[in-house]
């Protein structure tokens, strides 16, 4: 039967003596009692008694030898000197609240699952959920923690005339928020799109802000500012009206030789600062990740520009490639360069039309700069 608190226990003592047969060789022996020191038995091998502190050594109900026994029938003796712990079980309804200590019973006591609904005092508060769209939980509890009331409180906002004012976090669970207002305010510097919980460049693909016009015109559009992929850059759906433009120049300490790459992803603009080493073939890709030909679509026109920085030595480029494959040139004037200029920069222009999947015409261009 289950017991609270320790258990009780009482100690007899009852003679007893274990016989064993050596062989010569076996050094282990289980005894019929579990034992906690060497002293608490009396060994005798031959008619001799062992030493408890060198001869053997005990481990639970495992009697160990230092020396394997000799052969003999019953030459081994163990008598047992120690008490037998007895646990004595309380019988059914004998302990009583008196013989509980206080706070004795704690949670780590109780087994899990132990104390189950049939174990509960029913309460007043009637069994449900609390709370809902339209209705506020109002709930009481008592200095023991337990729940004494519990009922729905209806709630119903249809409008607010005046002006509201939250003063912590407003969380909004829905697909629509409408703003009927002419200007709205915002004190933040910055309006996060696609915040959602594992934020990708998938899940902001096409994030952005339409500006709804109703305009009924053939091949008329909403004007429209979206994040787009795969080409990993912004798109404006009508005419952009630019009136001041600062453009990044990428500046690489690349050494122009052989192939080098030019990573549009990282802009139109590149400087090699560090003098070419021989003549090269420059690469367009959209970066080590994409290729030039995924992020852009047929109809698209591409400009970009990088500079090389001469040395005493002349070098130029040779030949370009898109994404590793060779692209024929046509160059301003209908001749390709056939050298580079000493102690200049040559800038070279290139302008790369995408006219099918993996088809392009290149225009290029080389100028001195010194």
């Amino acid at each position: 039967m289950s017991y609270i608190g320790s258990t009780p226990t009482t100690q007899i003592f009852t003679s007893k003596t274990d016989t064993f047969s050596g062989d010569g060789s076996t050094v282990n022996f289980t005894l019929s009692r579990a034992i906690f020191s060497t002293t608490d038995i009396e060994v005798i091998v031959n008619a001799v008694q062992q030493d408890p502190n060198n001869a053997y050594s005990v481990s639970g109900t495992t009697l160990t030898f230092t020396e394997a026994p000799s052969s003999g029938s019953g030459n081994i003796l163990v008598t047992y000197r120690n008490f037998i712990i007895s646990k004595f079980v309380p019988t059914t309804n004998t302990v009583t609240t008196d013989t509980i200590v206080d706070s004795g019973v704690t949670s780590v006591k109780i087994a899990d699952g132990a104390v189950t609904a049939t174990k509960l005092a029913n309460t007043a508060v009637t069994a449900g959920n609390y709370g809902s769209s339209s209705n506020i939980p109002v709930v009481r509890v008592d200095a023991q923690g337990r729940v004494t009331y519990a009922a729905n409180v209806a709630v119903s906002i249809n409008s607010i005339s005046g002006d509201l004012t939250i003063s912590g976090n407003l969380s909004v669970e829905g697909n629509t928020i409408t703003t009927n207002t002419e200007t709205l305010i915002v004190e933040d510097k910055n309006i996060e799109l696609a915040n959602v919980s594992a934020p990708t460049t998938t899940t902001a693909n096409g994030a952005g802000i339409t500006i709804r016009t109703n305009s009924t015109a053939s091949g008329s559009r909403d004007p429209k500012i979206s994040w787009e992929l795969p080409r990993q850059a912004f798109l404006f759906n009508q005419g952009i009206d630019i009136q001041h433009v600062v453009e990044t120049a990428n500046i690489a300490a690349n050494t122009l030789n052989g192939v080098s790459n030019f990573d549009v992803l990282e802009g139109a603009v590149k400087f090699y600062t560090t003098n070419p080493t021989g003549n090269w073939t420059i690469n367009f890709r959209g970066n080590s990740s994409n290729t030039f030909d995924s992020i852009t679509e047929t109809g698209d026109s591409v400009t970009v520009a990088y500079l090389a920085n001469n040395g005493g030595t002349a070098y130029y480029q040779t030949a370009v490639q898109i994404d590793g494959f060779g692209r024929t040139v046509k160059y301003q004037g209908g001749t390709a360069p056939s050298a580079g200029n000493a102690n200049s920069i040559d800038v070279y222009g290139l302008t790369l039309v995408k006219t099918a999947s993996n088809t392009w015409t290149v225009l290029a261009s080389q100028t001195k700069f010194a």
